[in-house]
């Protein structure tokens, strides 16, 4: 009320800053009654956190900063872009980032909401952490804590997880479709706003790199969209469909692409590309085997190249 008064009568130059623990932004949109303009602030980019690594980012050509980049984007893909992790020996960045997960628990989730059920909480965010980049289904959540005999009303599990997608730790994508309604009512994949911290509680290996690279993707792609889909349909799969200000863009993502694999991923981008009536698609990787013959209208990204050019286009917006 304050900050409202203070804004009517004095100046309109106000800067309100602070985590979710204190203020949800539909809290301040609530107070402020449209008088303010909610901006969310993300870990660092990849273009920022190359930055604080001291490495050239628009030096993209040479040899030897070419290979300082791509040192830099492997540790920023498992350790993700936070501030303080970034010049952390890699010994420490681990303990950090659970420290971090640990203080969201219980102070974004549990203080806030009043959740009494901790066990659970954090039953599931561990699992909606692990399963990132894939679809999930909260009604199976619901009957793994049930068949381990743990009382949970159903109810009582979809408000948590209300919670838990509301402290930006995890988000959900939904599945393309024209309606409304098939969009809400299908299955959702999870991604992680940040990838360490997908670290900080899971185990990972030498399989979960495409895993990691595809949630690079959609943590960049969130920073310039919240309007982001993935298609399904028969046997092909669009990784992401997005609405920019220059239109749809679809978005395949795929580690390696291979003489085996690349129908596959070109069958999936094209279906994508048919739903919203697109005239190009983009396929991030980070390596084309030779031989590997792509379509005019399939254009190939490397992926620290793609992560750039979007840091890029943020730096101008």
């Amino acid at each position: 009320k304050f900050v409202r008064r203070f804004y009517d009568s004095v100046s309109r130059n106000v800067f309100l800053t602070g985590s979710n623990a204190r203020l949800l932004s539909s809290e301040i949109a609530t107070a402020l009654r449209g008088r303010g303009l909610c901006v969310e602030i993300f870990p660092l980019s990849l273009g920022e956190y190359l930055e604080f690594r001291g490495v050239d980012s628009k030096d993209r050509y040479s040899t030897q900063n070419t290979a300082a980049i791509r040192g830099a984007f492997e540790e920023y893909l498992c350790w993700g872009g936070y501030p303080e992790i970034v010049d952390l020996d890699v010994r420490h960045k681990a303990s950090v980032l659970q420290e971090y997960f640990n203080v969201m628990v219980y102070r974004d989730l549990i203080q806030r909401y009043g959740i009494k059920d901790h066990t659970t909480l954090k039953y599931l965010l561990k699992r909606l952490l692990s399963s990132f980049t894939k679809e999930y289904s909260l009604n199976k959540i619901y009957n793994e804590r049930k068949s381990a005999g743990l009382s949970l009303g159903k109810n009582a599990l979809y408000a948590m997880a209300d919670a838990v997608f509301s402290v930006f730790i995890v988000t959900g994508v939904e599945r393309y479709d024209p309606s409304v309604v098939k969009r809400e009512m299908s299955k959702k994949k999870v991604y992680a706003f940040d990838g360490g911290m997908v670290s900080a509680v899971h185990f990972a290996t030498s399989a979960d790199k495409g895993k990691y690279l595809e949630n690079f993707v959609f943590s960049h792609l969130r920073r310039i969209t919240s309007e982001i889909f993935f298609l399904k349909t028969g046997q092909a799969e669009c990784d992401f469909m997005a609405k920019t200000r220059d239109g749809m863009q679809c978005i395949q993502v795929c580690q390696d692409v291979t003489v085996t694999n690349v129908q596959r991923e070109l069958k999936g981008l094209k279906a994508g590309m048919q739903a919203v009536g697109a005239e190009e698609g983009v396929l991030v990787c980070e390596s084309v085997q030779n031989g590997v013959e792509l379509p005019s209208w399939c254009r190939v990204n490397e992926a620290w190249r793609w992560g750039l050019d979007v840091s890029d286009l943020l730096n101008r917006s």
